[in-house]
């Protein structure tokens, strides 16, 4: 099994900034042209969810399930062969 991780940074946006961009996942289009590279394709936003294309993972479709601003935004992964924590 493949294991995917990122380094811990630190955000130049407050956390109330923060959570409003996430909770909002049709405000993410604002920033299709840094998420879009070699690795995401084919992104589509539409109400509280988002799928997308990501080699070598496959499609994967997240959606907001649970929303506490500022400190709680839950995502359901589906459409996915590869098991995803968020």
């Amino acid at each position: 099994m493949t294991k995917y991780t990122n380094d811990i940074k630190t955000p130049f946006y407050n956390q109330l900034q923060i959570c409003e961009m996430l909770s909002n996942i049709i405000s993410l289009e604002k920033i299709r042209d840094k998420i879009i590279n070699n690795k995401f394709q084919y992104l589509t936003f539409g109400g509280n969810s988002s799928s997308f294309l990501i080699n070598p993972i496959g499609e994967v479709k997240i959606s907001i399930i649970k929303h506490i601003t500022p400190k709680t935004i839950k995502f359901l992964t589906s459409q996915i062969s590869t098991k995803a924590n968020m």
